[in-house]
């Protein structure tokens, strides 16, 4: 005979939590989605797979997104799902399709698209995977914004300058990649354009130019950044 747990929550839109014991047959009733929450209910079997089901109101419709976590207190959180669509709609299920139940499992629901400081990360991950200031853009106060530090692959919460060095190549970059990189690899690769590599830098920053074609670079906001250009070779910069 399977033992069947749910749990149900309700809490205001943003972040919504609801957690899982194994253990004795018990139901808990579901609250309605009233104007302004999300409702959480955890429903599993023994053996069978974690099912989280998310009622919120009729308006709603941004996108979410559900983490988990084994243990509250190391306060470890992981990003299962991202970006549940909910327009058009006032509830979802979803399934954890990489674990099964077991003793405790925690979680939490996050509005995807609430970036209250607009560094480019949700205040949810900010909160939970990230620990950085929801409410600041630069949360060390070096000059980067958070999201950027963490696509550059600096610390958000670090004490020194998040300084790094981007690429330039005038044969074989492309102003569609981001300049991390020398040479296409996982995903990064230079720039083409001495003024895209500027767009993507912050104070400090080294930008690393090569290539046998001219710069041509009609303007420069290398100055006003305060960036230092590092030729490779012969490199030839014009107006």
């Amino acid at each position: 005979m399977m033992n069947k747990s749910s749990v149900a929550i309700k809490v205001l839109l943003g972040i919504c939590l609801a957690s899982f014991t194994t253990g004795e047959s018990q139901a808990a009733g579901r609250p309605e989605a009233a104007h302004s929450n999300i409702v959480l209910t955890v429903n599993a079997s023994t053996g069978e797979r974690m099912q989280l089901q998310i009622d919120y109101p009729s308006a709603f419709s941004d996108r979410l997104d559900v983490y988990v976590s084994t243990n509250l207190l190391a306060g470890v959180w992981m990003v299962r799902e991202g970006g549940l669509m909910t327009a058009g709609t006032n509830t979802l299920v979803w399934t954890d399709l990489e674990l099964t139940n077991s003793n405790f499992r925690f979680y939490q629901v996050g509005n995807a698209d609430v970036d209250t400081d607009h560094d480019g990360l949700p205040d949810a991950r900010e909160i939970l995977i990230f620990r950085t200031n929801p409410y600041l853009m630069d949360s060390d106060s070096d000059g980067v914004p958070d999201g950027a530090e963490l696509s550059r692959g600096t610390d958000p919460m670090g004490e020194d300058f998040s300084i790094i060095l981007l690429y330039a190549d005038s044969d074989a970059g492309s102003d569609s990649y981001d300049g991390y990189a020398f040479e296409v690899i996982a995903g990064h690769g230079p720039k083409r354009s001495l003024g895209a590599a500027c767009d993507v830098s912050y104070a400090h920053d080294v930008i690393q130019i090569s290539g046998s074609t001219v710069f041509h670079e009609p303007s420069l906001c290398i100055g006003l950044r305060d960036v230092t250009l590092r030729p490779l070779g012969a490199v030839s910069v014009r107006p």
